[in-house]
């Protein structure tokens, strides 16, 4: 991001070509956004100088960016269903459901179901289960003295037993979900009822592969 006189102008290109805009927006995504604004000098001040020689020129210190990293984590449930329903030409996906972990977490998990073509012919309704709403949060940031190598991100998901509980939930709730629609084909219906039966060991496994 090229900043003159305390605003944002417009865009350098790793070729060094600048292109100028009255606005810019930043739309690459949780990792990258912040690590954008750290090779533009926009950033906590101290991290960016302890870059050395790959440190940019310090347009702004803001403390927080690269902060409080949060993301979405998921699993996705999987169950055979009759091809007929779903045939070739149809859409894939059609909904998206929100549901709760537990009584006390209000819409906190995301149900994506989709459908999988499988190349023998075989479908299978899918559900990704999303957690919105993670325990945690995290850090990026640019690795030193390389303003292009890879990022130094830190998400504790997994430290944080709730999460692993609250997406294994959230698993059960996809299998009931698909054991419930009635589209299910022998195999679909021992995949519901083998994912109901898993312990929550089993489960926490999943999880965290």
């Amino acid at each position: 991001v090229v900043v003159r006189d305390g605003r944002a102008r417009g865009v350098e290109l790793v070729d060094g070509t600048v292109l100028e805009a009255d606005e810019v927006v930043l739309a690459a995504g949780t990792v990258q956004n912040p690590l954008l604004l750290w090779r533009s000098g926009i950033g906590p001040a101290d991290a960016l100088r302890d870059l050395g020689g790959a440190a940019p020129t310090v347009v702004a210190d803001l403390p927080a960016v690269g902060r409080h990293l949060s993301d979405h984590a998921v699993v996705t449930f999987a169950a055979e269903i009759d091809p007929s329903t779903a045939p070739d030409d149809a859409p894939s996906l059609m909904t998206i459901a929100l549901t709760s972990s537990s009584p006390d977490r209000v819409n906190d998990l995301q149900l994506t179901p989709f459908t999988r073509r499988h190349p023998d012919g075989r479908r299978s309704l899918a559900m990704s289960v999303s957690l919105q709403v993670p325990d945690g949060e995290g850090e990026v940031a640019l690795a030193a003295d390389r303003l292009d190598g890879p990022p130094d991100v830190r998400w504790p998901f997994s430290t944080a037993a709730s999460n692993v509980a609250r997406l294994r939930e959230g698993w059960r709730i996809a299998a009931r979900v698909a054991g419930a629609s009635e589209l299910l084909t022998d195999a679909g219906r021992t995949q519901v009822t083998a994912a109901l039966a898993a312990s929550d060991e089993e489960l926490d496994e999943l999880v965290l592969a």
